[in-house]
Order: structure tokens, then C-alpha cells, then sequence
């Protein structure tokens, strides 16, 4: 599992690992570079063994996670090099992008304990010189119906609600 401390938190002496409880943090980092490594889940799996290995075992990893590029554009109002400090998505209620879940690792299948339905973006970023901020989020696969985006900069919150009926 990766990251290791995502998964059934710090606890070694877990022994029943066919229903692993797994955690994304709806608190990431902020980057228009790249998305934030510790809310990367993934599961490694390898060939079934008979005996105990006497050298690597290659993995395949399986990412658990969806990845997000995100770009707003044009933020009302938003003047180049305004500084954001964060920036939240919030979607409807019952839409489970973060939070606690289970997996059983045999068959990938995930389920969610602990919903959550808002990721937080933390950090520093510049808006662009035309009011567009562009940045990655970790989520898990989920439909979204309908999505409240909130920005805070150095200068002013922006809010935007947006309907996404019939395009989920």
C-alpha cells in the first residue's frame, strides 16, 4: 500500500488485511505543478508466490485515486499576481471525495466508511495574467452533480456554484 501510513494508520500489527481501512486526507497541497504524493493511494499487487521470495518482487501498482488538473478561469475580478492561499471544492451532498474507506485488497473493490464531499487545496499560487488558476487534487472516483468552488486570495474570496446537471 502507498502510501504506507494512509492505510490502516501506523498500525504494524494488523494481521486481517482483507478489509484495509484506507484514509485521503481532504486537506492537500496546493501546486500547479503536480498533485500532492500523499493523497496518491495506491495498491501494489505481485504474482501469487508458493514460497518466501529470495529476491525483488516486482509490483504493479494500481492507483486508487482520480486525479484532478483543474483550471478557473477567468475568476471574476481577479487581477494578475494575486496571491491564493486556498482553494476549496466542495460537491454535493453525499458525493464522497475524500474521507475513510475499506478496501479488500484481493479484489480492489472500495467502499466508503467516512464520506467526504470537499477536498481543501492549501498553499501559494498566483493567479495568471488572465484571472486563471490552474492547480491538481486527489479524489476518489465519484460522480459529481453539482460543485461550490471557493477561492481565497490576499485580496478577496471568490465563490462560484456551479449546476452540473446533466453533464455529472
Amino acid at each position: 500500500f502507498y502510501p504506507s501510513d494512509k492505510f490502516n494508520g501506523d498500525d504494524s500489527s494488523v494481521k486481517d488485511i482483507s478489509n484495509m481501512s484506507l484514509e485521503l486526507s481532504s486537506d492537500q497541497t496546493l501546486s500547479s505543478g503536480t498533485f500532492d504524493s500523499s493523497a496518491d493511494l495506491m495498491i501494489g499487487t505481485s504474482e501469487e508466490l508458493e514460497a518466501r521470495p529470495t529476491a525483488a518482487i516486482p509490483l504493479r501498482w494500481n492507483r486508487l485515486v482520480a486525479h484532478a488538473y483543474i483550471t478557473l478561469d477567468k475568476i471574476h475580478d481577479a487581477v494578475e499576481g494575486e496571491l491564493v492561499s486556498s482553494v476549496t471544492l466542495t460537491a454535493q451532498e453525499g458525493a464522497s471525495l475524500a474521507g475513510t474507506y475499506v478496501i479488500n485488497p484481493e479484489t480492489a473493490v472500495v467502499t466508503a466508511s467516512v464520506p467526504v464531499n470537499e477536498i481543501t487545496m492549501q498553499g501559494s499560487a498566483l493567479i495568471d495574467a488572465n484571472g486563471d488558476l490552474s492547480f491538481w487534487a486527489c479524489m476518489m472516483p465519484c460522480t459529481w452533480k453539482s460543485l461550490t468552488v471557493v477561492v481565497d486570495t490576499d485580496k478577496a474570496t471568490y465563490t462560484r456554484e456551479i449546476d452540473l446537471t446533466g453533464k455529472e
